[in-house]
């Protein structure tokens, strides 16, 4: 279906004619995650694979978006929230607000790589947009779309990027020290992270940079505080 939106985006007779129309830039792009994300690239030709589909179909459709340019949230209201419980332990949650073709497409995936930790991760289907999950050290996250410029530099899609937190950070502290070595190159996330050892952070990512907007111990929202964010940027810096 994706690959058939994207004909009728470009105006072209055929999902062929995309795939000839499209090839060089779908390369060039393939070529800026591996260079971030080379175990993502190889996680997309399993799936590629696996979905019977050639890496080409795969990457066309995932890319897709980029001849859309819009990074625009419109009304949708994708809500993250974090607080403590009685203990002091941080509590996150996360809805996703969607359209109708969406529902169901979430799974859950349990990874365990060959290198790196553990984890819990919730999918779209047939992708690897990690939108929520926990690892095996305790690093808990959720995130939402939020707008971001489309940048011709190497770099990640935000979603892709999103993928690549809990296999290598074990907690919050290790999670914004690896957001801002990440390059994004497409539109933007939220991130809400808590840990084993009680700590919360929420940031903003977009291919202009990295923004802390809170970060410290659960504890301190017991009772009557909590963090919460959805669609839009806070950081005066990022939406500028």
């Amino acid at each position: 279906d994706t690959l058939e939106q994207l004909a009728t985006r470009l105006g072209e007779p055929s999902i062929e004619a995309v795939l000839e129309r499209t090839a060089e830039d779908v390369e060039q792009w393939t070529d800026q995650m591996e260079a971030e994300h080379p175990s993502g690239v190889e996680e997309c030709k399993g799936l590629a694979e696996g979905l019977g589909f050639t890496a080409q179909e795969y990457f066309t459709a995932m890319f897709s978006y980029r001849y859309s340019l819009d990074a625009d949230m419109g009304n949708r209201q994708c809500t993250l929230v974090a607080t403590a419980g009685s203990d002091g332990a941080p509590l996150l949650g996360k809805t996703d607000d969607i359209g109708e073709d969406q529902l169901g497409m979430n799974v859950m995936e349990v990874c365990r790589p060959d290198s790196g930790l553990a984890h819990v991760g919730f999918h779209f289907a047939g992708t690897i947009f990690t939108v929520a999950g926990m690892n095996e050290r305790g690093l808990a996250m959720g995130m939402t779309g939020i707008p971001g410029a489309v940048v011709d530099a190497p770099g990640l899609f935000s979603l892709v990027a999103l993928n690549t937190i809990l296999p290598q950070c074990a907690d919050v502290p290790a999670a914004i020290a690896h957001l801002r070595t990440l390059r994004l190159n497409t539109y933007g996330f939220s991130l809400m992270v808590g840990d084993a050892d009680g700590r919360l952070a929420l940031l903003e990512c977009t291919s202009a940079g990295v923004a802390v907007l809170a970060e410290g111990p659960a504890a301190e929202l017991q009772g009557h505080e909590a963090l919460a964010h959805t669609n839009g940027i806070l950081d005066a810096a990022l939406a500028a």
